[in-house]
């Protein structure tokens, strides 16, 4: 309107319109759709002084811990496990940044599965303290030596190399708990290679075994157990007899 462009005759068509326009009047809401749009801008404007509200122990408003959180979207989340967030004041939040500040200066090195420290969970350092993790500590050694002593002498006896980890104990563990299991065959089967005479003797014994079992089971058919007892004494006497 105000341009050296503008057509005159033009802006003077459009507020003579405008003048003669007649407004066609629309029904109004009722009073209940008042009263909830009332309702609706009274929360809204209760929603907008809660958000902006400064909480008495952090001094801040949600609106800005809220832009706090948003900006650390990509900073990893670690749980800390603190209490009594609803009392944090701006210096205790003050004393817990100073402290991720100083760990973070060393948590290249807290990250290492071999760190010697990894897994303290004292709060405090001191003499008394120190006096007794070392105490600990050196009992911890003590018992570690006396097993790594054991552990190479009975390696020894089974005939292995001494196991370098725990994983190698175990399982030196479970090769003696089969050993113990074993029905300890002679040592010649281990070691002869003619496999042809090692079945021979075994397919005897399978036989003398089953002989014996069938004819035990006869005899316990007609006497009761005392006839092996008198088996003994009867081949003692005959060998006594023999001797003399």
């Amino acid at each position: 309107m105000h341009s050296s462009k503008a057509n005159k005759q033009q802006v003077v068509a459009e507020l003579k319109r405008s003048l003669d326009e007649n407004l066609v009047p629309r029904k109004l809401p009722s009073s209940h759709e008042f009263d909830r749009l009332t309702e609706y801008r009274d929360a809204l404007n209760s929603y907008v002084t809660a958000l902006h509200d400064k909480r008495p122990y952090m001094q801040r408003s949600v609106y800005e811990v809220l832009s706090i959180i948003s900006s650390l979207e990509r900073v990893p989340f670690v749980p800390v496990g603190l209490s009594g967030l609803g009392t944090l004041t701006p210096q205790k939040m003050r004393e817990l940044e100073d402290l991720v500040s100083q760990l973070s200066k060393v948590w290249q090195v807290v990250e290492q599965p071999d760190f010697p420290w990894r897994g303290y969970r004292a709060d405090k350092y001191n003499l008394e303290i120190r006096s007794e993790l070392l105490t600990t500590l050196a009992s911890i050694n003590e018992t570690l030596c006396n097993l790594e002593n054991e552990t190479e002498d009975y390696s020894a006896e089974l005939g292995v190399f001494p196991p370098e980890d725990f994983t190698r104990i175990q399982w030196m563990i479970d090769i003696s708990n089969l050993l113990l299991e074993s029905p300890k065959p002679e040592q010649y089967w281990l070691t002869n290679q003619e496999l042809d005479k090692l079945l021979i003797e075994a397919k005897e014994y399978l036989e003398t075994s089953l002989w014996i079992k069938v004819t035990r089971s006869s005899l316990l058919e007609r006497y009761n157990l005392s006839i092996f007892d008198l088996v003994c004494l009867v081949h003692k006497s005959f060998n006594r007899q023999y001797q003399l």
